[in-house]
């Protein structure tokens, strides 16, 4: 019997793209961080503010806290059809953020184009206050 060869391949396939924010305070830096996500997706300039959306999130520790941050911002694209112009934090404490993303309804042919971002991971995810404020790391599976 002739063995066959296969007759599929594998491709390298860049799956994520990291994003590095500063802010002078870590509220500016949260801020900046829901900036640089929603900029990934769509063109951020294009999205008006005809809409709010609350929400508060909670973490184990800070990590925890700034990577739901950015979950709970990606739900509300991937799970709400939302996307943010502008977030404006309005409480901050050790373990809890509560905050105002203003935006409106995705529309392709207005915010385009359009990328998928998947998740906001672990991997890579840092935080820290520097000698001039804040800076945050933070990676999506795209």
């Amino acid at each position: 019997m002739e063995k066959r060869k296969p007759r599929y391949w594998y491709l390298d396939h860049t799956a994520d793209i990291g994003c590095e924010v500063v802010g002078r305070t870590k509220r500016e830096l949260y801020e900046n961080a829901a900036l640089a996500l929603y900029s990934l997706i769509v063109n951020r300039e294009m999205v008006r503010e005809r809409q709010e959306r609350a929400i508060q999130v909670k973490g184990v520790d800070e990590l925890d806290l700034w990577v739901n941050y950015l979950r709970e911002l990606l739900f509300l694209v991937n799970g709400g059809n939302f996307i943010g112009h502008t977030v404006q934090v309005k409480e901050m404490r050790r373990k809890i953020i509560t905050c105002v993303v203003k935006g409106e309804d995705i529309d392709f042919k207005l915010h385009g184009p359009f990328r998928e971002v998947k998740a906001v991971t672990y991997h890579g995810a840092q935080i820290e206050r520097t000698s001039c404020g804040w800076r945050g790391r933070f990676i999506c599976d795209i």
